[in-house]
């Protein structure tokens, strides 16, 4: 599924501070909020945790 991979690789790339404020600057936030009503629950999963690990680190 196109959402689990999109929001698998943000995740993955939130991990790093870096790429957390890249991710924010380059506009992804609006991109993981949208994803975190996929209909895929891993997609939703995933996006969540990246968002969370974004701001709460």
């Amino acid at each position: 599924d196109v959402h689990e991979t999109a929001a698998g690789a943000l995740w993955n790339l939130a991990f790093n501070p870096g790429n957390a404020l890249r991710i924010v600057e380059e506009g992804g936030v609006p991109a993981l909020v949208h994803l975190c009503s996929s209909v895929s629950k891993m997609a939703r999963f995933m996006s969540a945790l990246a968002l969370a690990y974004m701001f709460d680190g």
